[in-house]
């Protein structure tokens, strides 16, 4: 199966997939902490109480309250509360992801949700 990281940027997925597990999962917590740096105090805001990248606290359901604000938002014309919105479900999303991650695929798909928090975030961090 192909991840959806292949569509953005086959070296990275390419060097993830080529790593061992344990080199693997850091690389893509790289990203991970890169992207929560681009977007700073947003993402205190997002996690709750005492956690961070590395705690397996975020749920499905903080993810799909965040994408219905970001498409409610998006229908009422609030287009900069709505990118916010959807930069905290995908990078929630990856962090969730690179929690339940069992091999390379889904550091991948955890990678590409971090990559997809905005193109100049993607740009910056692939670099």
């Amino acid at each position: 199966m192909r991840s959806r990281l292949e569509t953005v940027n086959v070296g990275l997925a390419r060097e993830i997939c080529s790593l061992s597990f344990p080199d693997a999962r850091q690389r893509t917590l790289s990203i991970l902490e890169r992207t929560a740096e681009l977007l700073s105090n947003q993402i205190e805001k997002l996690l709750p109480d005492g956690q961070n990248i590395s705690t397996p606290e975020v749920s499905q359901s903080q993810i799909d309250t965040l994408d219905r604000q970001y498409f409610d938002l998006e229908k009422a014309g609030e287009l900069t509360a709505s990118q916010a919105a959807f930069a905290a479900a995908r990078f929630l999303s990856a962090v969730r992801l690179y929690q339940i991650a069992s091999g390379p695929f889904d550091l991948c798909e955890a990678a590409y949700e971090a990559l997809t928090v905005g193109d100049q975030t993607a740009q910056s961090i692939a670099s």
